[in-house]
């Protein structure tokens, strides 16, 4: 089980690694939106999105690995911390708690 643990919080390196690429795009997004009167920049937008779609993707791989585990024969706690795991990656994500 300890090693369960260990493997669900090395797969959330890749996301807290991606997160500050995330951020740089979200503060040009919000500096572009801020210098054009609101309106978005949609190349600006669009990679943004793009971002987002891949920052979501990686927050997904602990919830994985406990599943996988779980699937194997493993305990109902390491699905529960890779799901909560999961959860707060997902949440370091949020687009409106960057910077104004």
């Amino acid at each position: 089980m300890r090693y369960g643990v260990y493997a669900i919080l090395a797969a959330a390196a890749p996301a807290l690694w991606y997160v500050r690429r995330f951020k740089r795009a979200l503060d040009a997004d919000i500096s572009a939106a801020n210098s054009r009167g609101g309106v978005a920049d949609p190349q600006l937008r669009s990679e943004l999105l793009r971002r987002l779609q891949i920052g979501g993707a990686l927050c997904e791989l602990p919830l994985a690995l406990g599943a996988l585990h779980l699937m194997a024969g493993g305990e109902r706690r390491s699905f529960i911390a890779g799901a909560c795991v999961s959860l707060a990656l997902r949440l370091s994500y949020r687009p409106f708690t960057a910077k104004r």
